[in-house]
């Protein structure tokens, strides 16, 4: 075994306010996808803003409770 083979890991936190943790292949849920636009709004110089699904069409029925956004600059 070599030293390079593990990491110890002594204190464990949770993510900061910029820190945010997804995983690849995983459905986000729509509240943690919310939480990173509002970082991003409030530190950026765009703003992040959700289109009303009353006004979403899908083009395909495997769709459901689509979410829209619209991105501006500031």
């Amino acid at each position: 075994m070599s030293l390079k083979d593990g990491t110890i890991i002594e204190k464990s936190r949770p993510p900061a306010a910029n820190e945010f943790i997804f995983f690849k292949r995983v459905v986000i849920d729509e509240h943690e996808i919310w939480d990173l636009f509002e970082y991003i709004n409030s530190v950026s110089n765009i703003n992040i803003k959700e289109i009303d699904a009353d006004n979403i069409v899908s083009k395909s029925n495997t769709f459901h409770n689509p979410v829209a956004i619209r991105i501006n600059k500031k």
